[in-house]
This record gives C-alpha cells, structure tokens and sequence, in this order.
C-alpha cells in the first residue's frame, strides 16, 4: 500500500476463499477491505468471481474464488493502521 501515491489506485487480484493445497495463503476479503479502510483508500470497484470468471455475489458460496478490487488512495495514514479480525475486535479494544 505505501507504493502508491495519494490520489493514485492499487488493483487486487487474489484468491479469496479456497484453493486449499494450492498455496500458502488465502486472503480475507474482510481483511484486504478493512485495511483499505483504515489506511486512507476508498475501493472504486469489487467483485468477485470463480476461475472460471462466473460472478458470485460472495466468495462463501463455492469452493474457490476470486476477488477483483480496484481502490484509490484518498490520504496517506501513517503509521499503518493493522486490520483486526470482528470476532477478536472487542477482546483488544
């Protein structure tokens, strides 16, 4: 996020859900919008498909899926605000 200037867009394509053995990680389409949120970036555009690129409305209905995020740096936030997981958040406030 700190490689993109004020006013400028970062563009986000990942798995989101699945693709388990295929990899290391998955990311939380929660997380990656959270901190958007939180550091200074609006999203311009989400969506989420299969590989196949059949829209879902939710990356919880099939077993693998993308997320396509476009989001554009509003501010710069420093220090990096670090998004906290909802089930965890009342536990560190």
């Amino acid at each position: 996020m700190s490689l993109v200037k004020e006013n400028g867009h970062l563009f986000i394509h990942t798995v989101c859900n699945g693709y388990f053995n295929h990899g290391f990680h998955t990311f939380s389409p929660d997380c990656l919008l959270q901190a958007l949120d939180l550091n200074g970036f609006s999203i311009r555009y989400l969506h989420f498909s299969t590989p196949d690129g059949i829209e879902l409305n939710s990356p919880s209905i099939v077993v693998d899926a993308l997320i396509w995020l476009v989001a554009r740096r509003d501010k710069i936030v420093e220090p990096f605000s670090v998004p906290q997981q909802q089930k965890w958040a009342a536990y560190y406030q």
